[in-house]
């Protein structure tokens, strides 16, 4: 056979869903032309009072065509892309020594993978910590200020791939049954941390989630261990 004979063969085999296509076409073809866009009120309305001639009415139709065959395109299209959001926060008690004598407890914020494909090259990062004591309205920016790179649960800093199942968690802080202090879950672990969280108060968390082919997601959570036992701290995302 051919090559040219192959290439005809080949494409015949991939027209195996036509039966689906031309059903979900004709479905959007019609409610592009009778649904409630403007093309179809507009031609609608003057279907009913007068008549357009017969090019104006073919161009409709064939618009209506190029807009339904985009929409099922696109719809497809959409879902394949990589697709990222930030979920709520959890709080993930666990043992930090072989005893289980020393426990922490991980405030986590769970990543969603919203589209069919994976998400790849997936980072958090630290942007700022602010602070406000009890009774304060304001947030004041601590002296940690610059990007630092968040801790996955269990995975450490390596870039991850996200996928729609699920399953993943990005630490954020942690926070100790032995030591009564808030531990930024980064890498490097900066030496200051120790002067911004040496006293109480609710903390803001910024952080930024970057992916490959993914507009960077934000979010800001608000943590606090006052009045609250060393495993339930007061977690918001602001």
């Amino acid at each position: 056979m051919s090559k040219i004979g192959q290439w005809f063969k080949r494409r015949f085999k991939e027209l195996d869903l036509l039966d689906k296509y031309f059903p979900l076409l004709f479905s959007r073809w019609q409610a592009a032309l009778w649904g409630g866009s403007v093309l179809a009120v507009a031609f609608g309305w003057h279907f009913i009072t007068a008549d357009w001639p017969y090019p104006v009415k073919v161009s409709a139709c064939v618009a209506a065509l190029f807009f339904a065959g985009y929409y099922v395109w696109r719809a497809d299209h959409v879902r394949l892309l990589p697709q990222l959001s930030v979920g709520g926060v959890v709080v993930q008690e666990t043992p930090t020594s072989p005893t289980g004598g020393r426990r922490a407890a991980f405030v986590q914020i769970e990543l969603i993978c919203k589209g069919d494909a994976p998400v790849e090259e997936c980072r958090g990062h630290l942007l700022r910590v602010y602070k406000r004591f009890h009774g304060e309205n304001e947030w004041t920016l601590t002296e940690m200020k610059e990007r630092l790179d968040l801790q996955w649960s269990h995975k450490g800093c390596v870039p991850l791939t996200l996928y729609k199942s699920g399953g993943q968690n990005l630490n954020i802080c942690s926070h100790g049954n032995e030591i009564s202090i808030i531990m930024p879950a980064v890498s490097p672990l900066p030496l200051r941390w120790r002067e911004v969280f040496d006293s109480t108060g609710s903390f803001r968390f910024d952080i930024e989630i970057t992916a490959k082919d993914c507009a960077p997601v934000s979010a800001s959570v608000s943590v606090s261990f006052d009045d609250c036992k060393w495993n339930q701290p007061q977690v918001e995302i602001l």
